[in-house]
């Protein structure tokens, strides 16, 4: 869901998509007395009845994939990437969710008169984490969490049976409304990383 672009001379991912899953776009905000863009957190749903079986080697790999074309990949830490390239390693729930003081670990970004949280391998908004049952379903923001969040997001989203076909291509297709980094462009360099990371046909 990244687009890259330099502000001088500082390379930064822009995170843009649309759809109805993850990091669909980038999320409103309200206007405060004082004229402040002010951030409104997005309501909890349940989780996924039907979940993504994360021990499917291709469905390994196409996470892979999405983690190459998201640009996270480059991280130590892929999973700990927030919005931009910042690091966080505490994983207890996602980065921008009010904890129980009060604070957020990482605020949410001003993406003109919206905002985005999008966070960790798979650039996964709070919003979207929160659609698909946020840490009360999946636990924490955990490495395991994510890959899991972004799974259900391919099998909610109709992308799994191509990913187990091996059809990378048709995939990225699918998903392209959920991660706007599945472009023309990139289909050929994703596919192999698919293929290097064991997805076969």
């Amino acid at each position: 869901m990244w687009a890259l672009i330099v502000i001088g001379g500082l390379a930064v991912f822009m995170f843009a998509a649309g759809g109805s899953g993850n990091n669909a776009d980038p999320e409103s905000g309200s206007t405060d007395a004082s004229g402040q863009m002010v951030y409104v957190d997005p309501p909890v749903s349940s989780g996924p009845s039907t979940r993504g079986d994360l021990s499917a080697p291709n469905l390994r790999a196409f996470l892979a994939l999405i983690r190459a074309s998201e640009g996270t990949a480059q991280y130590t830490d892929p999973w700990g990437t927030y919005y931009g390239g910042a690091q966080f390693s505490d994983k207890w729930g996602h980065p921008c969710e009010v904890r129980a003081d009060g604070t957020r670990l990482m605020q949410p970004v001003v993406l003109g008169n919206n905002f985005t949280t999008a966070a960790g391998a798979y650039q996964i908004t709070l919003g979207t984490w929160n659609r698909y049952g946020g840490t009360a379903h999946y636990g924490d923001f955990s490495n395991e969490a994510q890959d899991q969040c972004a799974a259900d997001i391919i099998v909610n989203c109709g992308g799994l049976d191509a990913i187990a076909a091996g059809d990378a291509t048709t995939a990225q297709q699918k998903l392209a409304g959920q991660w706007a980094s599945f472009t023309p462009s990139r289909l050929a360099s994703n596919n192999q990383v698919f293929a290097a990371n064991g997805g076969v046909a």
